[in-house]
């Protein structure tokens, strides 16, 4: 899910809702590449950026580094589902 997605993008994008930039999931980064469960901060920062998730998903740059465990990891911790794309 995360997106680390949540590395550097190559580009902002901004929707209606909120500015899309997965540098603002950087602090999810442990979570996804080890066994770290996501930080206060981080949940935070992915319910901020929910509505671009499906953007950073089917980003080959990012969503890569989202497999179910992962998603099921901040599903648990941050109260979030994995948006549908």
């Amino acid at each position: 899910m995360l997106v680390v997605l949540f590395m550097a993008s190559k580009e902002v994008c901004v929707t209606s809702e909120a500015a899309c930039n997965p540098t603002e999931l950087m602090p999810c980064l442990p979570a996804v590449t080890s066994p770290a469960k996501p930080t206060e901060l981080c949940c935070d920062k992915l319910k901020s950026q929910m509505q671009c998730l499906c953007g950073y998903l089917k980003d080959p740059s990012f969503g890569h580094l989202v497999d179910s465990h992962v998603a099921q990891k901040f599903s648990t911790v941050c109260g979030v589902s994995m948006p549908k794309c």
